[in-house]
Order: structure tokens, then C-alpha cells, then sequence
């Protein structure tokens, strides 16, 4: 079985990856692990540039480097 590929307290950047998407790629925090959706693991994360919380697939996730 496989798990989360990232843990809670991880600084990752985020990449939307929507069409038209201006923003760019963000500096974000897991809060929380999430349940596979989809047959995709899903995290809780934070983005400093935001003030709530979103929920996101693994895929959109990379480590900073």
C-alpha cells in the first residue's frame, strides 16, 4: 500500500496548473493529510500568499529545492 509522499509541517510549492493561471507557483505548508480521491492522495495545505486553507491533489505538489 502506498503512502502520502509529503508529512504535515512540510514547506512544498504548489502549482495550480490551471489554463490561464497568472499566479504562478506558491510557497505553501500541509496542515493536514487527506484521503485518496480519485486514486490520488489529497493534502490540507496553507499558502502564505492566502489567507484560508484549500484542499489539493499530490500531483500539484514538488518539494523546494
Amino acid at each position: 500500500m502506498a503512502l502520502h509522499k509529503f508529512r504535515v509541517g512540510q514547506s512544498l510549492v504548489f502549482s495550480p496548473r490551471r489554463i490561464g493561471n497568472r499566479d504562478g507557483s506558491h510557497t505553501c505548508k500541509v496542515v493536514q493529510l487527506m484521503p485518496v480521491e480519485e486514486g490520488e492522495y489529497q493534502y490540507r495545505i496553507k499558502c502564505s500568499h492566502e489567507n484560508s486553507e484549500r484542499i489539493v491533489k499530490e500531483s500539484q505538489l514538488v518539494q523546494r529545492h
